[in-house]
């Protein structure tokens, strides 16, 4: 989730990190815990979910076992 929000930046899908987080709902201080292992925060299955939905994530790649990073259209 951390890369695949890079990759949202880097391609111009989002212009500032906080509408990634806005857009799954994760708060800026779960997400500075998750990036630092402290605290025992993670990404929920509704946070996968709502990244699927809002920016088209292939869920596959969000768990490592594909490197396609969108979903196809179908």
């Amino acid at each position: 989730m951390l890369e695949f929000r890079t990759i949202l930046k880097q391609t111009g899908r989002i212009k500032f990190y906080y509408e990634f987080n806005e857009a799954i709902g994760i708060q800026k201080d779960n997400l500075t815990n998750i990036k630092n292992g402290t605290k025992d925060i993670h990404f929920t299955v509704k946070h996968i979910e709502k990244a699927v939905t809002h920016f088209g994530a292939n869920p596959n790649f969000l768990f490592g076992l594909s490197d396609k990073i969108f979903r196809e259209k179908a």
